[in-house]
């Protein structure tokens, strides 16, 4: 799978379909009316505007979805490519799933939303590059200790 440029209005009405289409992406992203690109924040998409991603200039990973299973891992690796450095998520799969591509967790926080909602899970790489090339056990026990639903999902 491959992910091109896309506009920031191209990119957010895909976002807001999949967010429509899917409760389980609008439950996990900024809906798409509330988030604010800068004209400098490159969007991506797959060529089937089915999944996609924006790496703002900082570095922060955003905007990430995907109405189709089995691109998490092709998203995150092309999104490192192209700079992403930081990120936040939800506590349950997703943690794990960055922490293959060398993503650490560097902050925890509960969700203010309520108490029985996933808490809110900060991660970085370490210079930008990944700590390491391959899933590895202390990553995963890291975001296992780091997270209340240590990557089971909600």
């Amino acid at each position: 799978m491959y992910y091109t440029p896309a506009s920031n209005h191209m990119f957010l009405l895909a976002l807001g379909a999949a967010q429509e289409a899917h409760a389980h992406i609008a439950a996990a992203t900024t809906r798409a009316g509330d988030l604010h690109l800068d004209p400098h924040d490159p969007a991506y998409l797959a060529p089937d505007s089915l999944s996609g991603f924006v790496v703002r200039t900082s570095g922060e990973l955003v905007g990430v979805f995907s109405t189709v299973k089995g691109r998490g891992d092709h998203i995150v690796a092309s999104a490192t490519r192209r700079g992403a450095t930081h990120l936040d998520c939800f506590d349950g799969y997703l943690p794990k799933l960055y922490a293959r591509h060398g993503f650490q967790v560097t902050r925890y926080e509960a969700n203010y939303n309520g108490a029985h909602l996933p808490g809110v899970v900060y991660m970085s790489r370490l210079g930008g590059v990944p700590v390491a090339q391959s899933p590895s056990e202390t990553h995963l026990w890291q975001v296992e200790a780091a997270c209340p639903q240590g990557g089971r999902g909600w």
